[in-house]
């Protein structure tokens, strides 16, 4: 598995966000919207690819998942 950088994740969500305002915001061309959208989608690929690398480092070998998607222990029979 490859690790990330420290603080690769933030600074992906940081970008996101930005991104996002500036979509908001209006004033962007129809080919800057499209440009920004692309980018976008770019980023929240690698997000995800860093956060299921990070569930797999968490849940372990084997596959036996140790932590839901709110991030709570599973419950034990």
């Amino acid at each position: 598995m490859t690790e990330a950088a420290p603080g690769r994740f933030e600074q992906l969500v940081e970008r996101l966000e930005a991104i996002v305002k500036q979509l908001e915001g209006g004033g962007t061309s129809l080919d800057e919207a499209v440009a920004l959208f692309q980018e976008g989608r770019q980023i929240s690929a690698e997000a995800q690819r860093l956060l299921d690398a990070a569930e797999a480092a968490v849940n372990g070998p084997g596959g036996t998942e140790a932590v839901t998607w709110l991030g709570g222990p599973e419950p034990r029979p």
